[in-house]
Order: C-alpha cells, then sequence, then structure tokens
C-alpha cells in the first residue's frame, strides 16, 4: 500500500513537470522509470539472500561471510579450504543421520516409510 501511494505521488509530480514542459515519450518513460525505482528502494524492504542448501551450518555461513570479506588471498585460500572441509562434514553427518533413520525404519518393518525415505534420498542426490 505504501509502495503504491509513493509511486502514485511521485507519478503526480511528473504529471505536473509534463504540463509545465512539452511531453516526449522517452522523457516520460525514464521519468516513470527513475519514479518507480526510487519509490521501491525507499518503501519496499530489502529481500534477505535464503541458502538454498540445508546442510549449511551457521559455522559454514560466518566463513563464508568472513571469506567474502578476506583482504589477502591467502586469507581467502585457507578460509575456503575450511569451509570445502566444513561442507564435507555436515554433508557426510547429513546422510549418516538419513541411513541411520533408514535403518531404524527396516528395524520396526516400516517398509513404507523406509521405502519413501529412500527414494527421497535417492532423488536429492540426481539434484547435486
Amino acid at each position: 500500500m505504501k509502495y503504491a501511494i509513493e509511486v502514485h505521488n511521485r507519478y503526480d509530480i511528473l504529471k505536473q513537470e509534463e504540463t509545465e514542459q512539452e511531453p516526449r515519450a522517452d522523457k516520460m518513460w525514464e521519468a516513470v522509470k527513475r519514479s518507480i525505482k526510487q519509490a521501491s528502494k525507499t518503501v519496499l524492504p530489502k529481500r534477505k539472500k535464503k541458502t538454498k542448501n540445508n546442510l549449511m551450518t551457521e559455522e559454514i555461513i560466518h566463513l563464508r561471510e568472513e571469506r567474502k570479506h578476506s583482504n589477502t588471498e591467502d586469507k581467502y585460500k585457507t578460509t575456503d579450504k575450511i569451509i570445502k572441509k566444513k561442507c564435507k562434514e555436515a554433508k557426510e553427518k547429513w546422510y549418516n543421520d538419513r541411513c541411520t533413520e533408514i535403518e531404524k525404519l527396516e528395524r520396526n518393518h516400516n517398509m513404507r516409510a523406509m521405502h519413501q525415505k529412500v527414494k527421497e534420498l535417492a532423488d536429492r542426490k540426481k539434484n547435486w
């Protein structure tokens, strides 16, 4: 609602300027585009990026930010190696947890749920 009001107000200002000057399509388009961009920057909240991979721990995310702001190439490389190692460990732990869960379902003779979990793992592996 605020965004629509902001754009509307800016558009009204453009209309007033148009009546004072000779209207040109390209100038009007640029003015409308600029007003929409300015309104969106002031009113709309900025989206935070979500990690697509649920294997990322808070430690890995923190290390990624640290790597992003590293000043030297050496620091970047060492941080990158640590991140890769932590990612492998997290992935291994995640798969081990799922496998343990599948084994537990098998011991309880819950075959339908077990096969469903196996299928989820197989589909997930295809997408990587």
